[in-house]
């Protein structure tokens, strides 16, 4: 926990308000607690970390960060050809 920047910042902290650095890590446990827990539970449980692109997909289901669906895909490319499809391009 006395790593740089940190630990420089509790250094010059306790130096400014003349407290002890003991006294002071005392009272930042349970903060550094919580943050390890949380730290953990984003890492651990995939769908804490996973929510944010999920919500940020295509409303139409399109694009997304799991397996694309390929008929929405194809879909969507055609309405943006001018509803033509690759293969009636061609002809």
């Amino acid at each position: 926990m006395c790593h740089p920047p940190v630990g420089a910042t509790l250094f010059v902290g306790c130096a400014v308000g003349r407290v002890r650095m003991e006294d002071v890590i005392r009272q930042i446990w349970p903060f550094y607690g919580v943050m390890f827990l949380v730290l953990m539970a984003v890492t651990y449980i995939p769908a804490i970390s996973l929510w944010l692109p999920r919500a940020l997909s295509l409303s139409d289901g399109a694009l997304s960060f799991g397996r694309p669906n390929i008929e929405k895909l194809t879909v969507s490319v055609i309405m943006r050809r001018g509803g033509r499809s690759a293969a009636g391009a061609r002809r």
